[in-house]
């Protein structure tokens, strides 16, 4: 019971636990990373800058709030990645062209509430020639 109790004492930190069992654990090989909600930019970026072996990534509507700015910039870290989960509140056209640059292999994507127009639309046929599933949702 004292073991226990100590372990439910100490604050628990997702940033944290993303550095630790992701990044440091996977020795930055980690091919999928799905960042719950508890996730900061700091960890997002940490993962970004040593996971470049990244093939998956999933980024749900609270931390796209949180990470707007700064995944446009970090996605081109990821040259093998092959699908993308994004959440609501994302600005996707600020996306697209980064991945379709950099990411060679990439072949799917799935959005979740992302209003997609003639610009976002255009954007994916420009920019991801070798799709093979786009889900929108």
């Amino acid at each position: 019971w004292e073991f226990e109790s100590l372990l439910l004492d100490v604050p628990f930190s997702c940033t944290q636990f993303i550095k630790f069992i992701i990044v440091d654990r996977s020795c930055g090989n980690a091919t999928a990373l799905i960042l719950p909600g508890c996730c900061s930019a700091e960890g997002f970026i940490d993962a970004a800058e040593k996971c470049a072996a990244l093939k998956t990534l999933g980024v749900y509507p609270i931390v796209c709030l949180k990470l707007l700015l700064v995944i446009p910039q970090l996605i081109g870290n990821w040259k093998n990645l092959e699908g993308l989960i994004l959440g609501k509140s994302i600005d996707i056209i600020e996306i697209i062209p980064q991945i379709g640059l950099r990411c060679k292999n990439f072949s799917w994507l799935l959005v979740h509430g992302v209003r997609i127009g003639k610009y976002e639309a255009s954007a994916i046929v420009k920019y991801f020639s070798k799709i093979k599933e786009l889900h929108l949702m």
